[in-house]
């Protein structure tokens, strides 16, 4: 949406009771084609940042070609590895630790010993293979590894919750179309799921949206006003945390 693409750039500062007509939807609709350009850009870049190629522009078209095509292929099949292998290390997390025990009311004990439900024991598991991890006590920006977990975690249950009891209506808001929290009650789920409060600002901070920032999936806060946080929950709700574990 228009007022949405808006709050992200930081052009506007938007009330959460921000109508949207149809204007704004259709206007949406070309930033589709936009954010595809933009991804397009960003493979070229990273493609000739890493590996050494030959780009060339000749009559309007970009012509992209690898130096060592036997390098390249050597490159793509390792990539294509891993990320298969990331797959089933993922349904294999989901199988082996279907026994870890889950506390969904709200347990204030971080993963390994608590997890609050069957994807944050899926995200705990995968990030740590990920990124190499043999304990919990790493910290990121000041922050405990399990503490950025639970935060996610926190987030994408609030966002479920709001996608399930949604009601559209005629008129769409800001509030009823997305999640629009208060800092102080974000702060006090994050506390009550076991987050120490020393590290709740930080997160925060660390979480919202910034003029750098280039999506919603590494920064997925949005300041709507001085005490209001804006949240898409389409994308929280379905983000896969150890891709954009990028804190």
């Amino acid at each position: 949406m228009r007022a949405l693409w808006a709050l992200l750039r930081g052009l506007v500062q938007l009330h959460s009771n921000y109508s949207l007509n149809e204007a704004d939807i259709k206007e949406s609709l070309k930033h589709f084609t936009s954010y595809d350009k933009i991804f397009i850009l960003k493979d070229i870049v990273d493609f000739w940042r890493y590996h050494p190629y030959v780009i060339k522009s000749t009559g309007g078209t970009l012509d992209l070609r690898p130096k060592n095509k036997a390098d390249y292929m050597e490159n793509e099949i390792s990539r294509s590895r891993f990320e298969s292998r990331r797959e089933k290390l993922n349904i294999e997390i989901a199988h082996h630790h279907e026994n870890d025990k889950v506390e969904s009311c709200g347990s204030n004990r971080l993963a390994p010993e608590k997890f609050i439900n069957k994807d944050e024991i899926i995200t705990f598991h995968s990030c740590r293979e990920y990124f190499f991890l043999d304990n919990t006590g790493h910290k990121v920006l000041g922050v405990a590894f399990n503490e950025w977990i639970r935060a996610f975690t926190v987030l994408k249950i609030m966002s479920n919750e709001h996608l399930k009891n949604r009601i559209l209506e005629d008129l769409i808001t800001l509030q009823n179309l997305c999640l629009v929290v208060c800092k102080e009650d974000l702060k006090r789920q994050f506390i009550n799921y076991g987050i120490n409060k020393n590290s709740v600002s930080k997160i925060i901070e660390r979480l919202v949206f910034s003029p750098g920032d280039t999506d919603l999936f590494d920064t997925p806060l949005l300041n709507v006003t001085d005490d209001q946080l804006l949240i898409v929950p389409s994308i929280m709700a379905n983000m896969d945390v150890s891709k954009g574990f990028d804190v």
